[in-house]
């Protein structure tokens, strides 16, 4: 497991480095009941028991939550639907989404936007051969923390161990000692639609935040929005 000497604290804040034994709790969290928003914020509103929020833009249909192309005034502005809760733990978010002809929005984790919408209409990423117009597609995140050194990404079966000594930052990977700069941990988030990976969408995402549904343009609906911890 990827793990680190915890009297080097210190020192990798400075590197920006960390760690964390990962392993996966069976079974999803659902974060939509269904029925209503509850869980749910819309810029500083609690959603409790509403289904809808003030402008309308976003309501509660049958079994979805709906992002409607404009508010109840016409108005097409960046609008954002966020859990309550925030994650900072590894994890994989599956959810399903509906978009209608040429609409487009995303799916934020941590404030990291991955995108969601009518992709082939749009004739957007072309390698999604899976990708039903009209229909539901499943959107999968997952969120880990991963490590690079040498230009190698490190699995799970590395050690990293770090320590300050003598005005020096001294790195070994396995036991052999490595270049500090060339050496990196952060939390990165991977996308795929429908078991089929989104192109360009490795993403370097900030240590904590919540889940959220954003405008973008045109109907979008969202089912089934589950998460799953990874330890």
């Amino acid at each position: 497991m990827l793990r680190t000497i915890h009297r080097v604290f210190l020192l990798l804040l400075t590197l920006g480095l960390t760690s964390a034994v990962v392993g996966q709790e069976t079974g999803f969290t659902p974060l939509f009941d269904g029925s209503t928003l509850s869980g749910w914020v819309y810029g500083k509103e609690a959603l409790e028991r509403k289904t809808e929020t003030a402008d309308k833009r976003f309501f509660v249909g049958t079994g979805t939550i709906v992002l409607a192309a404009k508010d109840k005034d016409g108005k097409k502005d960046v609008r954002e639907l966020v859990t309550k809760q925030t994650f900072n733990k590894d994890f994989i978010l599956r959810l399903e989404f509906k978009a209608a002809q040429e609409a487009t929005g995303s799916v934020t984790v941590r404030g990291t936007a991955f995108p969601v919408g009518d992709f082939v209409r749009r004739n957007e990423y072309k390698n999604l051969k899976n990708f039903k117009n009209d229909g539901w597609n499943e959107l999968e995140i997952t969120v880990r923390l991963v490590a690079y050194a040498e230009n190698r990404r490190l699995n799970e079966s590395d050690t990293v161990e770090a320590e300050y000594r003598g005005g020096k930052a001294i790195v070994k990977v396995n036991g052999r000692e490595v270049d500090p700069n060339q050496t990196l941990i952060q939390i990165e988030g991977i996308a795929s639609v429908n078991g089929q990976t989104l192109t360009n969408t490795r993403s370097r995402l900030m240590s904590t935040g919540p889940i959220g549904l954003k405008t973008g343009s045109g109907k979008i609906e969202f089912r089934n929005i589950r998460y799953r911890e990874l330890r």
